[in-house]
């Protein structure tokens, strides 16, 4: 049994979800390769808040009040933009031995053991509901307007990504598609900005 059904067994468990609601999230996430707990939004059987719950007690790790997080600008640099909206993982701080940041999926093993090898730090994680997160992301990104700007949506671009800078250390992990709820979404709005968020944002890091 995979981490995303024994999700599903905690909700019926705790009496959120029923287990027709999650027999059919499990098809649904077959058929669509979406994250488990974002089909279960998307169904409307569950809520954010009960995910993450659910997660935490999983997986031991704290939630994270991304309201009052401070996000240390040292920590944005060493991920770019378009690696962290498409991973939905969050840099908060980093120091000597850790780095600290916030996460949707305690089972984007090959997202965390990605950024271990590359920045030789043990990550710290903490939890937060995808939704919040990935505005989170674009406002500490200085991203938070750009929706407005993405293009027209094309059947055509439906298996495209955008690029990372070819200097980033997590430059191999670029054609991983970004999957869930707000899959196009994502998609589109890094398509909007590779061209001047990525050198908005080398251009801060500069001044660091």
């Amino acid at each position: 049994m995979n981490g995303y059904q024994r999700l599903g067994d905690w909700l019926v468990q705790k009496g959120h979800l029923t287990e027709t609601q999650r027999d059919r999230a499990i098809a649904t996430q077959k058929e669509s390769g979406a994250r488990f707990g974002e089909v279960l939004l998307a169904l409307g059987f569950v809520s954010e808040k009960e995910i993450c719950l659910c997660l935490s007690e999983q997986y031991d790790l704290p939630i994270c009040n991304l309201t009052e997080a401070r996000v240390s600008p040292e920590a944005l640099t060493l991920v770019t933009p378009t690696f962290a909206l498409s991973s939905l993982l969050l840099p908060l701080s980093i120091n000597e031995t850790e780095f600290h940041c916030v996460i949707a999926d305690p089972l984007a093993i090959g997202v965390t053991d990605e950024l271990t090898k590359a920045l030789h730090r043990r990550l710290v994680l903490s939890l937060a509901g995808s939704r919040e997160l990935y505005e989170k992301i674009a406002l500490s990104y200085g991203l938070a307007e750009a929706r407005i700007h993405a293009p027209a949506r094309q059947e055509s671009e439906r298996e495209s990504t955008a690029p990372l800078p070819p200097s980033s250390p997590l430059n191999r992990m670029a054609t991983k598609k970004a999957r869930g709820l707000e899959q196009e979404d994502r998609r589109y709005l890094l398509a909007a900005l590779s061209a001047v968020a990525e050198s908005s944002w080398e251009a801060k890091a500069d001044t660091l």
